[in-house]
């Protein structure tokens, strides 16, 4: 099965995007400590809360996600670009944030990462993917106050869960279009393992609604488990996403 008509959902987004980006950050970086050693080195990121319903066809899940995960989607700002990008590992040393690879725009450029609490790190190390739209950046924890960064979580990953999805399974899509998570719908998983020839990968295809600027942001399954990676989309709301076991082996292959 071939989907054509596949676009990318970054860019549009930038003007509210960097509005929201000078403000918040404009706040925020008077508060920060110049030239003193930062006890958030030692912290290591906590796992996002899953969600839980008993009547899933009542509630709406996408917004219990929203409140659950509130610390671990970003925005991820380039030149020229921009999109979604979720926290998706965390030691004493740095953050590795997950993003869509043509998020960021040409090589050399300066990318910014504003987290949910209006603090934003300019990002100076990332990786891009050989075969895949798919870059890892990795954020100094020494960067972040340790206030900020106590507020922060990375993405839950169950494999087993994973594992077990199948076409016609309910998921939701999260992206940071005008703020980090601000954008959560509810959708319907297609196919878990199709290949498409406008990323010349194996993706999952996804029915759901989608904003430009999601690209980057993830898809759970309906309890918040990290399933994928949105990369693009057609007019037809159906969405392509990288699937988690190719997100983990470039992990492995980058680490």
């Amino acid at each position: 099965m071939i989907k054509k008509g596949m676009i990318v959902l970054a860019g549009a987004f930038l003007l509210a995007a960097a509005i929201f980006f000078f403000q918040r950050f404009y706040v925020e970086e008077e508060g920060k400590a110049y030239g003193e050693s930062n006890p958030a080195k030692e912290s290591v990121l906590p796992q996002a809360s899953l969600i839980f319903s008993e009547n899933p066809e009542e509630e709406n899940l996408a917004g219990m996600l929203q409140e659950e995960t509130s610390g671990m989607m970003v925005q991820v700002l380039a030149r020229g670009s921009g999109g979604s990008g979720i926290l998706y590992n965390g030691d004493e040393n740095e953050l590795t944030v997950l993003t869509a690879a043509h998020v960021l725009g040409q090589e050399n450029e300066s990318v910014w990462v504003v987290f949910a609490d209006g603090w934003a790190v300019e990002c100076q190390v990332y990786e891009k993917a050989a075969d895949a739209d798919l870059a890892f950046l990795s954020v100094p924890v020494s960067d972040i106050p340790k206030e900020h960064l106590e507020t922060y979580c990375r993405a839950a990953v169950d494999k087993e869960s994973y594992d077990f999805l199948e076409a016609g399974d309910g998921v939701i899509v999260m992206g940071s279009y005008g703020g980090p998570g601000e954008n959560a719908y509810e959708g319907t998983l297609q196919e878990t393992w199709v290949y498409l020839e406008d990323f010349s990968q194996y993706m999952m295809l996804i029915k759901a609604p989608a904003v430009q600027g999601m690209s980057g942001g993830g898809v759970f399954d309906l309890n918040g488990h990290f399933i994928g990676l949105l990369c693009g989309g057609n007019e037809n709301g159906e969405l392509a996403a990288l699937p988690l076991a190719l997100i983990e082996a470039e992990y492995e292959e980058q680490n």
